[in-house]
């Protein structure tokens, strides 16, 4: 029996700031920039490399936490 194969991936991640963190994954990480919106102080984006692209995501007065922060029970 042959394995399954993923081909795709798409996680959300929650950031401070869109463009500092696409800066990061394009720069560093060899991502390109799928999308980003709105134009004007953009608060969401795609990145992606082959088959596998991330969202990224800020929210004003929001700031991301460890999941083990937020979720006692992921301690």
């Amino acid at each position: 029996m042959s394995r399954p194969t993923t081909e795709a991936i798409s996680p959300c991640f929650i950031v401070a700031d869109v463009i500092r963190s696409i800066a990061f994954y394009t720069g560093k990480l060899g991502f390109e920039t799928r999308f980003l919106a709105p134009d004007q102080d953009p608060f969401f984006a795609i990145v992606g490399r082959d088959g596998a692209q991330l969202f990224i995501k800020s929210e004003r007065d929001i700031l991301p936490v460890p999941n083990h922060t937020r979720h006692a029970h992921l301690r």
